[in-house]
């Protein structure tokens, strides 16, 4: 029986050496843990939005992606172009010079989405007595702009008619257009 006690006491003991150093641990870990939950809300405050900021910083990109969407140069360039030629054509004939005023209207629209276009033509000459619509298909194969020194490959059809519509010519046509900028304001089409 005394072994019995002894044994009994001994289990008693280290029990309340166990509860004692979980209690301990426990109590050391929630006061660390409130220490370190606390250091943490702090840190994530000086981090933290207050609404004007965000309202700033929102207000701030909206003018960037303003800026950028005026800036940044479309995929699209459309040109409408007209002209109005008027001249005068001198021949001689059995050796008196007759003269010869000619009168001609052309009018041309072009589409690119950035390196491929269309275009169409119109040409009304009432003098010679017969008016060209042309359509083309364009890739420009150097430069990136109308306005700007490019290459341009072409391939269309040309119906020519005159006035009167007593003929019809139909055409398809390869061209290549190379315009060349030697300054800012200053350039040559061939």
């Amino acid at each position: 029986m005394e072994q019995k006690l002894k044994l009994n006491s001994c289990l008693v003991i280290v029990l309340i050496i166990f509860i004692q150093t979980c209690a301990s641990v426990t109590w050391s870990q929630e006061k660390n843990g409130n220490y370190n939950i606390q250091k943490k809300a702090e840190q994530r405050s000086l981090k933290r939005f207050t609404l004007k900021e965000w309202m700033d910083s929102k207000d701030h990109r909206a003018l960037m992606d303003m800026w950028l969407s005026i800036n940044t140069p479309s995929p699209y360039e459309f040109m409408l172009s007209g002209s109005f030629i008027q001249y005068s054509l001198e021949s001689k004939q059995a050796g008196a010079t007759m003269r010869t005023n000619k009168k001609s209207m052309d009018g041309s629209f072009s589409a690119y989405a950035t390196l491929v276009g269309i275009t169409a033509e119109y040409q009304n000459n009432v003098e010679e007595n017969f008016n060209d619509v042309t359509g083309m298909f364009n890739v420009r194969v150097f430069g990136n702009t109308l306005q700007g020194t490019h290459i341009t490959f072409h391939y269309g059809l040309r119906t020519r008619s005159d006035n009167n519509q007593h003929y019809r010519l139909n055409q398809s046509f390869p061209a290549v257009t190379l315009q060349l900028y030697m300054t800012k304001y200053f350039g040559a089409q061939g």
